[in-house]
């Protein structure tokens, strides 16, 4: 499994110098320069606190499964909807182990939205629906339903497949449920992107309308460490692969070398 943008999380015993480090070093690293201090504060909190807003609208119990999803602009768009809802987690199935690469269509959810690869399409679906997922695959079958009957507020993975060949029977067969977008012209299918930006939008009109954006759905804990790590991604690759804790960020988004232990 290959997880972005969050660093693969290693641990080295007596690895690179790259990857260890002592909590003073780690902590220096953030220190802001002399005679920046102003600047660098206002910035640093106008990003922190958009963070945070974000974060808080962040829905845990929802993600969207591309299968095989191999155009970078659709698996690019795919992310930028799921931005755009407060999703925060992908799962990319694709047999090689690899994808695509990102282009201009995601305007940069790629850093916000974290991207997970998996080899087994039935594999993932299995994990999802052991954990508690209902699987919805966008699928034509004599048993689909309109996108919009489906229970958006249960915790939801929603499964879209290839740009030629759609969700694959296999996959479809292991799903909890299939479900379409009517369409009413002469092309009976909508691009993969947008067909999972419909079903996506959807799944968030049902969670505003039941209050599921009203509180924080992560815990401060998991804000703080999220926050931490888009702030300070290469402290946090050390601070992971040092086993160390994130400290916590104050109400501009920095952080004292006294609180790293």
């Amino acid at each position: 499994m290959i997880s972005r943008p969050r660093p693969t999380v290693k641990a080295y015993a007596d690895g690179p110098a790259a990857h260890t480090a002592a909590p003073a070093t780690i902590a220096n690293r953030a220190r802001i320069p002399p005679g920046r201090e102003g600047y660098s504060l206002r910035v640093k909190a106008s990003r922190y606190n958009k963070i945070v807003q974000v974060l808080r609208k962040r829905q845990p119990d929802l993600a969207v499964v591309a299968q095989d999803v191999h155009k970078p602009h659709n698996l690019s768009a795919i992310l930028r909807s799921c931005d755009a809802v407060g999703v925060g987690r992908v799962y990319a199935t694709n047999p090689t182990g690899g994808v695509p690469t990102f282009n201009e269509t995601s305007a940069s959810a790629d850093k916000w939205v974290q991207l997970e690869v998996h080899e087994s399409s039935a594999e993932l679906i299995g994990t999802l629906r052991g954990q508690g997922l209902q699987v919805l695959a966008a699928h034509l079958s004599d048993v689909a339903v309109d996108y919009r009957e489906p229970d958006y507020t249960r915790p939801t993975a929603i499964l879209v497949g290839n740009e030629k060949w759609g969700v694959s029977e296999e996959a479809a067969s292991l799903a909890t449920s299939h479900i379409i977008i009517p369409m009413l012209g002469m092309v009976q299918s909508l691009n993969v992107s947008v067909a999972a930006a419909a079903i996506l939008f959807e799944a968030q009109r049902q969670r505003l309308n039941a209050g599921f954006y009203d509180e924080p759905r992560l815990s401060e804990r998991e804000i703080n460490d999220q926050a931490f790590r888009w702030l300070y991604p290469r402290e946090a690759s050390v601070f992971e692969a040092n086993r160390l804790d994130f400290p916590w960020l104050d109400t501009n988004g920095t952080w004292e070398p006294d609180s790293v232990h």
